[in-house]
């Protein structure tokens, strides 16, 4: 049998026991006092006081013990409530993350002091729309300004909770910002080439793909430039991999003051280089080829002689192709330039 069961049935039997006792003992008394002349009214007095003497303990069995039992309970529970509701209040009140409850109609009703670092003092979050949509069961990122004045970002997840009885959201915000500056370096390091920083492989297929696109949104056309820094195997071998590196430089710079910011520009080799670019219909790829060639040649003398052979393909406007077709005229066409004898000026005809 369980000890609590044990410890319930001790106060019981001895409660029955003195009932039964007391009981027997009225009994006998009524008897004892029946042998003498007493008054109606003293026997009324003496059976109202043996009844007292057992309907006290019955009751106190009965009705204080469980009230009283009862009224212990409550006062425990309450005492575990406020506990709890006060290491609640710190542990949100304290939390680095921000806590915001939004009712059904998007209005925030409580923001705890990390959300109003992340989006603003208490007046202006409280009673307020939430700055952006929550949609539940769907992690979001929200930018916003941190206290030392630079941008934030905070990774926004939605729960479904209740509000002073009412349904509600409980909107939970992180600041990531550490991690989306690691991330934008990943991606940026994805698709940039870690010497020149101009764009790899990757970063010309994907910035190629919008170059494509908003040529045939202005209907203009597209050159591409296929463009080998010759030599640079004689320089290497003669001046150290350290001056083939920065003739690599040097030439990426070159190519960014020769040509527009909107202008794609990659290294996709050793020492191959493209340029992607927006044309007018008509225009030919002379002048951006003769301006490069000019940059090389004004270049200060800090380093071997550089030179290069380049192959142009183009997109008409209204002209479909794709990027691997015209890399591969161009290049086709790079080759044919440096085997050949022809100046700059003919590359274009």
């Amino acid at each position: 049998m369980p000890a609590d069961s044990h410890d319930r049935r001790v106060p019981l039997l001895a409660m029955l026991v003195l009932v039964v006792t007391l009981a027997v003992a009225e009994g006998a008394i009524m008897v004892l006092l029946e042998q003498f002349a007493l008054s109606p009214r003293l026997t009324r007095v003496l059976d109202a006081l043996l009844l007292l003497l057992v309907a006290a303990p019955l009751g106190y069995v009965v009705v204080y013990r469980p009230l009283a039992r009862r009224a212990r309970a409550l006062e425990e529970a309450g005492t575990e409530l406020r506990s709890a509701t006060e290491a609640f209040e710190s542990i949100v009140t304290q939390s680095t993350d921000g806590v915001l409850i939004v009712d059904e109609a998007g209005i925030v009703r409580y923001a705890n002091p990390a959300a109003q670092r992340m989006l603003g003092q208490e007046a202006a979050l409280v009673g307020r729309p939430l700055p952006k949509q929550a949609e539940i069961g769907r992690v979001t990122e929200l930018g916003y300004f941190r206290a030392d004045g630079s941008n934030g970002v905070a990774e926004m997840r939605v729960f479904q909770t209740t509000w002073r009885g009412q349904p509600a959201l409980h909107v939970s915000l992180r600041d990531i910002t550490e991690s989306a500056r690691l991330r934008q370096d990943l991606v940026q390091l994805s698709v940039t080439d870690p010497l020149t920083e101009l764009n790899n492989v990757r970063g010309l297929q994907l910035l190629a793909e919008q170059q494509f696109k908003l040529a045939a949104r202005a209907g203009q056309g597209l050159a591409l430039l296929f463009i080998d820094l010759d030599r640079m195997k004689w320089i290497n071998d003669h001046f150290g991999h350290a001056a083939g590196d920065r003739a690599l430089i040097t030439f990426a710079q070159i190519l960014r003051d020769t040509f527009r910011e909107s202008d794609v520009i990659a290294r996709t080799g050793g020492d191959e280089f493209v340029v992607l670019s927006l044309v007018e219909a008509g225009a030919g790829s002379n002048a951006l080829i003769h301006r490069l060639s000019r940059a090389l040649q004004d270049r200060r003398p800090d380093g071997p002689p550089l030179s290069f052979s380049v192959g142009v393909s183009r997109q008409a406007p209204g002209e479909q192709r794709s990027l691997e077709e015209m890399l591969k005229e161009a290049d086709d066409r790079m080759y044919d330039h440096k085997r050949s004898a022809t100046g700059i000026s003919d590359i274009d005809a």
